[in-house]
C-alpha cells in the first residue's frame, strides 16, 4: 500500500506550526501532492492585465478549485495501483477522482466541515458514494456520512497538535487578560457585546483578540488589542499568560486553536447555541455555556478573579495523551491499514 498525500496550508496556517497540513509530517507518505501554488493562484485576485486574463482562462479550461493537482492523481491512479491517496482539505480540494481511481486504488476524504455544509449539495453526496474512507473531525456527524455512504466507512479522528511546541510553563505569569483566537464559525458580534460589557465591568481588564484583519472590523470602535500574522512564540505566550481564553463559536467541529490553549494549559470558556455532546473536551476541562450574552459575561467576570486555574496541568497532559501529531498519524495509519484491507 503507497499512501499519498494531497494537501496545502491555508494562509494563516503556511509559517506557522497550525494546521492539518503538519499530518505528513507524523506518516510516512510515499508521495506528496502539494496543491499550495495551484490554490494560491487560483484564489489571488490582484496582479497584471495579463495575469488576470491568464487566471480567466485557466479557470475556463480546468475549473474551479485544484485542477491539475487532481490531474496529477488521476495519472498516478491511471499507472499505479494499491495506492490510497489521502485528501486533506477535502471540501477544498476534491473533485474527478472517483471516475478514474480503478480497482486496486483507494481514496479518502478528510472532512472539516460539519455535515450541514453538505445536505444541499448533491453533487457532494454522490462523491461520498464513490470513495472508499471519510475521516471526520467530530463524533456527532458519524451516523450522517454513513447514509450518505451506504456503508460502515466513516471514521472519527481528531485534529492533531504540536505538543513539543505548545505546552503549560508554570513559570510564566498570568495576566489580567482574557485572549480570542480563530476566524471560522465564530460568533464575532457576540464576543463584541460581550467585550463591550466585560471591560465596563472590569477597567483593568485586558482583551487580545488574534484574528484574520478583515475580522477587525467588528472591533474597531473597542479600546482592546488586535492581533494578526503574529508568530507562533507570540502566539504561544499570549496563551500561557492569558487569565483566560474565550471561543464564541457558532458551531463545534475541529478548533486548532482550542487545542492549542488547552495544551498551554488555559482555562477555557466557550459559547455555544447548544452545548456539544462530542466535544475534544469533558465539561471537566473545559467550560461550556450557552450563548446568552449576560451568562456569558457572568462566567468571564468569574474566572479572572481567580488567581490560579487548577486545571492546568491536566488539562495539558490530556491533550498531549490523545491529541498529539503523533497520537493521530498513528491512528490515521490504522484507518488506512482497515480500508485497505476490507473494503
Amino acid at each position: 500500500m503507497k499512501k499519498i498525500y494531497i494537501g496545502f496550508a491555508f494562509q494563516h496556517h503556511k509559517y506557522s506550526k497550525g494546521g492539518y497540513h503538519h499530518i505528513k509530517e507524523y506518516m510516512e507518505y510515499d508521495k506528496v501532492i502539494d496543491l499550495q501554488w495551484e490554490k494560491e493562484f487560483y484564489e489571488r485576485t490582484t496582479g497584471s492585465i495579463f495575469f488576470k486574463i491568464f487566471r480567466r482562462l485557466y479557470i475556463l479550461l480546468l475549473g474551479h478549485g485544484t485542477p491539475l493537482g487532481i490531474i496529477r492523481c488521476v495519472l498516478l491512479a491511471t499507472f499505479g495501483k494499491e495506492q490510497i491517496f489521502h485528501f486533506i482539505y477535502a471540501e477544498n480540494t476534491y473533485k474527478w477522482l472517483h471516475h478514474f481511481k480503478g480497482k486496486r486504488n483507494k481514496i479518502v476524504l478528510t472532512i472539516h466541515q460539519p455535515s450541514s455544509f453538505f445536505k444541499d449539495k448533491p453533487e457532494w453526496l454522490q462523491v461520498f458514494l464513490k470513495v472508499d474512507g471519510i475521516i471526520l473531525m467530530t463524533k456527532s456527524d458519524i451516523e450522517k456520512f454513513e447514509k450518505w455512504t451506504g456503508r460502515k466507512n466513516v471514521y472519527f479522528i481528531p485534529h492533531g497538535i504540536d505538543c513539543s511546541f505548545y505546552t503549560y510553563d508554570s513559570l510564566i505569569q498570568k495576566k489580567n487578560s482574557v485572549l480570542m483566537v480563530g476566524n471560522w464559525l465564530r460568533d464575532f458580534i457576540l464576543a463584541k457585546n460581550v467585550f463591550v460589557q466585560l471591560m465596563a465591568n472590569n477597567p483593568d481588564i485586558q482583551i487580545n483578540i488574534v484574528t484574520n484583519k478583515t475580522n477587525f472590523k467588528y472591533f474597531e470602535d473597542l479600546d482592546l488589542n488586535l492581533y494578526s500574522n503574529i508568530t507562533d512564540e507570540e502566539l504561544k505566550y499570549l496563551y500561557q499568560s492569558s487569565k483566560v481564553v474565550f471561543f464564541p463559536l457558532i458551531k463545534y467541529t475541529a478548533n486548532n486553536a482550542m487545542l492549542e490553549a488547552a495544551a498551554c494549559g488555559d482555562k477555557i470558556i466557550v459559547s455555544l447555541p447548544s452545548i456539544p455532546d462530542d466535544s475534544y473536551f469533558s465539561e471537566k476541562l473545559v467550560h461550556y455555556i450557552d450563548d446568552e450574552i449576560d451568562n456569558v459575561v457572568k462566567e468571564l467576570d468569574y474566572s479572572i478573579k481567580i488567581d490560579e486555574y487548577a486545571n492546568s496541568k491536566n488539562i495539558s497532559d490530556f491533550v498531549t495523551d490523545n491529541y498529539s501529531w503523533q497520537i493521530i498519524g498513528k491512528k490515521t495509519e490504522s484507518v488506512f491499514g482497515e480500508i485497505y484491507k476490507y473494503q
